[in-house]
């Protein structure tokens, strides 16, 4: 996973073991290479949204969200998680697995003009960046938890310095 510390979320292979309070893991240990994308998942929490935004500084290689126990479970080809960077299919509710009640698509990424969609892109330097996404017929105020999962991926070198979630309509 990659770490969070100096105000920024970046690909590391830092030794938090000594020299760092608290003491951690020796991230640099246990056959991590340079060259491997690191993950940093964070969770919030909300009643009802079928539509948000997350909104970045910084440089991923992939955005996937999440809701578990929800019904994207098992619509997901992506054991679970949704695509960020792939436009929603644009029907009803979201995921490749058609024979669980897919559209046919990973993506939630809103269709339309460039503006619709946001400036997100992977493997681009950004600054304050929309990912606009559309959940269709999904919506958080369906699922028993309310949990939302947000993943990116950081190539080495590379960080997010600001993220956010918020609303859009």
């Amino acid at each position: 996973e990659a770490g969070c510390y100096l105000n920024e979320i970046k690909h590391t292979l830092e030794d938090f073991s000594s020299n760092y309070l608290p003491v951690n893991v020796d991230l640099g240990g246990g056959g991590r290479l340079s060259s491997s994308t690191q993950y940093f998942t964070m969770c919030f929490q909300r009643n009802s949204m079928a539509k948000f935004a997350v909104k970045i500084t910084g440089e991923v290689t992939s955005l996937y969200i999440a809701f578990p126990g929800y019904d994207t479970d098992n619509t997901s080809g992506l054991n679970g998680w949704l695509d960020c960077s792939t436009l929603y299919g644009g029907a009803e509710f979201p995921g490749s697995n058609t024979g669980a009640g897919g559209n046919g698509s990973d993506g939630v990424r809103r269709q339309g003009t460039a503006a619709d969609q946001g400036a997100f892109a992977i493997n681009t330097a950004l600054t304050n960046a929309y990912a606009n996404l559309d959940l269709g017929t999904a919506n958080t105020g369906l699922a028993t938890e309310k949990h939302v999962l947000v993943r990116f991926g950081l190539a080495d070198g590379k960080s997010v310095t600001a993220i956010s979630v918020e609303d859009w309509s």
